[in-house]
């Protein structure tokens, strides 16, 4: 797909082709190169496509009317070689050079080269940008109930060119942090952390990463529920494992002594669980005289 295109229509040249062209990585793209009216007197011999024409210069696709075509390093109809380079449909007047499943390797310049006789050479130059999807990631990240900041979830963009942008949505307030990194094929990474006071009332709450980029037709939205535990479930017994004496009495998480005498002499184990873990805690409790 092509993204963006500017022709070079500048006099004296008679070929066309397109200054800039940005293709997204995995996708085919087509660079045009055709010529412009001559006179009658003109005719073509060769029209020449080069990668890198100022520095190493390969030499991908070549096509003689009288000839026809050939590609030196493989081309996409032969498949040998690198095989995704083709010339589709060329003609005297238009030789359009496609690219299959375009990769970041292949950003560069590129030029289109006509021998014309009797005038000589003529051309024109083509500059590539390959653009790159991110990965997109989430992580929910689980944490206590309390007072204190702690990040609940981590949303990650990688390797994507160029780098994406990463906002938060939410009903009730938090901060971010972010931390970009750039890899040495020149794609970046970005990782976001969204950061809270946990409460019990923000327990599977929702929280939406999105992801934009260049190469999303629309933001990319990663939907989780915040998982604040809370201790609950709540549970009184007496001694380890045996019932609470008569005089004993539960109400939620406090116990309330009815009678004070040695009846109650025990030990309390108070446990409070949920699903990530449990906690236990006991107390001895020892009546003399009827005093504590």
């Amino acid at each position: 797909n092509l993204l963006h295109r500017y022709i070079n229509l500048s006099a004296p040249q008679r070929v066309e082709v397109m200054d800039r062209v940005t293709a997204i990585a995995g996708q085919d793209v087509t660079l045009p190169c055709t010529l412009r009216e001559v006179g009658a007197s003109s005719s073509v011999t060769q029209v020449t496509w080069v990668k890198d024409p100022e520095g190493q210069g390969l030499n991908l696709a070549v096509f003689s009317p009288s000839l026809g075509t050939s590609h030196p390093l493989g081309g996409a109809e032969g498949g040998g070689g690198h095989g995704r380079w083709g010339l589709r449909s060329p003609s005297p007047s238009s030789v359009p050079l496609t690219i299959n499943s375009v990769r970041l390797e292949d950003e560069g310049k590129y030029s289109c080269e006509y021998s014309l006789f009797p005038q000589g050479k003529n051309g024109g130059q083509t500059s590539l940008t390959v653009w790159v999807e991110p990965l997109v990631s989430v992580s929910r990240l689980p944490v206590w109930a309390g007072d204190s900041r702690r990040p609940v979830a981590e949303c990650s963009a990688s390797n994507g060119k160029p780098g994406a942008e990463i906002t938060w949505v939410s009903d009730f307030p938090g901060n971010t942090s972010t931390r970009e990194t750039r890899n040495p094929n020149g794609t970046q990474s970005l990782t976001s952390r969204y950061f809270l006071v946990p409460t019990h009332n923000q327990h599977n709450r929702l929280i939406t990463c999105s992801v934009t980029h260049p190469t999303l037709t629309r933001p990319k939205l990663m939907i989780f529920l915040v998982s604040a535990v809370v201790i609950a479930d709540i549970s009184l017994c007496s001694g380890w494992g045996g019932d609470l004496p008569k005089s004993v009495r539960v109400d939620s998480d406090r116990v309330f002594l009815n009678a004070v005498d040695i009846s109650v002499n025990s030990t309390f184990r108070c446990e409070a669980t949920n699903t990530c873990v449990s906690v236990c805690l006991c107390v001895s409790l020892i009546i003399v005289n009827n005093y504590c």
